[in-house]
């Protein structure tokens, strides 16, 4: 009887251990990691496939010839402030150059200034030939910015315009 009380308070005990033992917490539901987009990158590569497009473009000083290659350099390798610096630097030698005003916009989207982003491949596009690459660079911008800040419609209208960008050249015979 002693031996059987003994078991009695020890199955008491341990089912009142595991009564007050802490319990585990649920598990967080597994969440897909959504990776990191570079819209820059991305609209750069859209603007590439324009193809065989009549481009115009101003004719720029050499100076900003380089330093836009610098900055296309530096974004490929995620350097975005350097690039941003180095926009900085071109539009000091041409302020008023649709390029050098579209680099300034894609740097914007780098910092999440999808306003200033817009305003300025807005002001690229008016200050263009408003054709080719550029242009849908421009349009491109401007839908990324307007989709960031919630205005769905305004970025579709955005990328119906970068596609009447493309103007073929006329072929001649």
């Amino acid at each position: 009887m002693k031996h059987a009380f003994s078991i009695f308070l020890f199955s008491l005990t341990l089912g009142a251990c595991s009564f007050f033992a802490e319990t585990p917490a649920p598990e967080a539901a597994a969440v897909a990691v959504v990776p990191k987009r570079d819209l820059v990158a991305e609209i750069r590569n859209e603007a590439a496939k324009a193809g065989d497009v009549l481009v115009i473009e101003p004719v720029q000083n050499p100076a900003v010839t380089i330093l836009l290659q610098r900055i296309q350099d530096a974004d490929a390798v995620g350097a975005h402030v350097q690039a941003h610096a180095l926009t900085l630097e071109a539009e000091q030698i041409e302020p008023s150059n649709p390029v050098v005003i579209q680099f300034k916009a894609e740097s914007q989207l780098h910092t999440n200034g999808f306003a200033m982003a817009e305003v300025l491949a807005q002001k690229s596009f008016d200050a263009s030939a408003q054709t080719g690459p550029l242009c849908v660079r421009n349009w491109l911008t401007i839908a990324e910015a307007r989709q960031a800040r919630l205005n769905a419609e305004g970025a579709a209208l955005a990328r119906a315009r970068a596609k009447e960008c493309p103007f073929k050249a006329v072929e001649r015979l």
